[in-house]
C-alpha cells in the first residue's frame, strides 16, 4: 500500500495532482458526494462531463491493476473497517481544514473516546475551495475554550484584520486581543516598490507561484534570501564577503569562516596549502593569516 497524496502546502493536502480530472475525481470523493453531483454543482466550463467520467473509470482500473491506494482509499477503507479502539484522548488541529470525509473519519476516532479536544479558527478556513468542511467546523459542540490574546499581531494590523472578516457572516463570533506594540502598516502597489535594501524581511503570500515572482526581482536587485524550499545560490559568497570586510576590520574569525572565505580567492591571493596546519577550531586575525597560513594580502590594504 503507498499513498500519492504528498502533502500540497497551496491546498491544504487535499488536492494533490497536476491532472484537473483527477482532482475533481477526488475532490468529490473527500467532499463524500457523488461524481455527477460534484459535476452538475461545480464551476467546470473547460472539462466535459464524459471526458471527467472516464478519467474515474480510468483512475480505478489503474489502482486495481497495481494494486495500489491512494489517500482517499485509506480513509474510505477505515470508515469501512470495524471497531476502533476505546481512546482516553483524541487531539484533532487544523480542523477548518478538514474535509467532509476526514469529519467522518474523526466522529468515527472519537465515538467511544473519554475526551476529545478540537483546535482551529474558522476565520483562518481558506481551503474551502479545495474541499475543507468548514461548516462542519463551525457547527461542533462542546465546551468552547477561546483564546483571546494574540502573541505576534500588533495594533493596526488587528484593526485592519478585525473590519475584513466582519464582512464574513457565516463564523464563529469571537473577540481577541492585539499585543500592546502598535506596530505599522504602509499598502503598496507591487512588492517592487518596497525598499527591502535593509534589515530582515519576511515576506508571506497566498500561493508559491507569488513568491516565485517576488525572488526573481530579489535576484536581479541582487538581494539573499531564502525559503523552505531553497536558499538563494548567492547565500555562501555573500556570507565570506560579509566576514572578510569582518577580518579587514580586525575581527579574528572562526577556522569555517575562513575557510569559505579561501574558496573565492586563487592562487594569487591564498596559498591554501597552509591552511591545512590550521586547528579547526581556531580563531585567527588577517594579520596572523598573512604571516603564518598564506594569505597574500598588502597590509596596508585593510
Amino acid at each position: 500500500m503507498r499513498s500519492d497524496c504528498p502533502t500540497n502546502l497551496e491546498s491544504g493536502g487535499i488536492v494533490t495532482t497536476d491532472n484537473i480530472l483527477i482532482n475533481e475525481v477526488n475532490l468529490a470523493r473527500m467532499k463524500c458526494l457523488e461524481l455527477e453531483h460534484h459535476y452538475n454543482n461545480s464551476n467546470l466550463q473547460d472539462v466535459s462531463w464524459h471526458a471527467l467520467l472516464r478519467a474515474q473509470r480510468a483512475l480505478e482500473e489503474f489502482k486495481k491493476k497495481k494494486e495500489l491506494h491512494d489517500f482517499t482509499d485509506m480513509i474510505e477503507l477505515y470508515l469501512n473497517s470495524g471497531p476502533v479502539p476505546k481512546l482516553e484522548m483524541v487531539f484533532v488541529d487544523e480542523a477548518q481544514d478538514l474535509c467532509r470525509l476526514q469529519w467522518r473519519m474523526i466522529d468515527k476516532i472519537a465515538q467511544d473516546s473519554k475526551q476529545v479536544y478540537i483546535s482551529g479558527d474558522d476565520d483562518q478556513a481558506i481551503f474551502r475551495w479545495a474541499g475543507a468542511d468548514v461548516d462542519s467546523f463551525i457547527t461542533q459542540t462542546g465546551k468552547l475554550l477561546p483564546l483571546i490574546q494574540s502573541r505576534r499581531i500588533p495594533k493596526k494590523v488587528h484593526d485592519i484584520a478585525m473590519k475584513i472578516i466582519g464582512r464574513v457572516s457565516n463564523r464563529i463570533p469571537k473577540n481577541w486581543l492585539p499585543r500592546t506594540v502598535e506596530g505599522s502598516l504602509t499598502m503598496h502597489n507591487t512588492f517592487e516598490d518596497v525598499d527591502m535594501s535593509s534589515g530582515e524581511w519576511m515576506v508571506l503570500a497566498r500561493t508559491r507561484y507569488m513568491l516565485e515572482v517576488l525572488e526573481e526581482t530579489l535576484r536581479t536587485k541582487g538581494f539573499y534570501y531564502e525559503n523552505r524550499f531553497q536558499k538563494s545560490y548567492e547565500k555562501d559568497i555573500q556570507e565570506a564577503a560579509v566576514d572578510w570586510e569582518h577580518l579587514r576590520k580586525g575581527q579574528l574569525l572562526h577556522y569555517k569562516q575562513i575557510e569559505k572565505i579561501s574558496k573565492y580567492m586563487g592562487p594569487t591571493h591564498w596559498e591554501k596549502i597552509k591552511l591545512k596546519g590550521m586547528t579547526k577550531d581556531s580563531f585567527h586575525g588577517i594579520d596572523k593569516l598573512t604571516k603564518d597560513f598564506g594569505l597574500k594580502i598588502n597590509t596596508e590594504s585593510k
